[in-house]
């Protein structure tokens, strides 16, 4: 997380960034602005939230924000453990997108350990709808099948997709760090 974030916005942008993420929480009073200014920039815009952070505050948002990163652990200490109700929370997200009819994605970042965190997050809240759903009890075991079976085949392609993007995102991350370093240090001499 960086404070003034829409001061990096351009520089993100000339460095071939994709997707460019902020935090709510360092943004709320000009979040807006920013959103526009990544959108201007070519990028699609995201936001991340805190665990402690209501996910009402993102209701007036939700249709400019193209990705929204819910946050399994406080940004900027390693080693957190999960937080469980993230998955709770990735629930309720899902629900606000759907309510305003928005084309916004989901991701979770911080404290998820391996891709089966991730499948089993999914899982149990797909089952959690389901159980509270009203719906009779065959209907629910063959949803639930069907869940089961799409997922066993994306899972098979998964930890090599996963791979591939931690190496892509770990080598775009180092360059765009090199640059901010390099431009940070021309700064600093001047």
């Amino acid at each position: 997380m960086i404070v003034n974030p829409e001061k990096y916005i351009e520089k993100f942008a000339e460095l071939g960034s994709d997707i460019l993420t902020i935090h709510y929480e360092v943004s709320k009073d000009t979040l807006s602005e920013s959103l526009k200014a990544i959108k201007n920039n070519g990028m699609k815009a995201g936001v991340a939230i805190n665990p402690n952070t209501d996910i009402s505050d993102l209701e007036k948002y939700i249709k400019e924000i193209d990705l929204v990163c819910v946050m399994g652990v406080f940004p900027g200490f390693s080693g957190q453990a999960f937080i469980e109700t993230t998955f709770e929370r990735c629930k309720a997200v899902k629900e606000l997108i759907n309510k305003h009819k928005s084309s916004t994605l989901i991701e979770v970042d911080g404290g998820l350990r391996s891709a089966k965190d991730v499948i089993i997050g999914t899982i149990l809240g797909l089952i959690g709808g389901l159980v509270f759903a009203p719906r009779p009890g065959e209907e629910t075991r063959a949803i639930l099948t069907e869940a089961g079976n799409e997922w066993r085949e994306k899972a098979k392609d998964l930890t090599e997709f996963a791979k591939e993007r931690i190496i892509e995102a770990t080598n775009e991350g180092k360059r765009v760090a090199d640059t901010l370093r390099e431009e940070f240090e021309d700064k600093s001499e001047s």
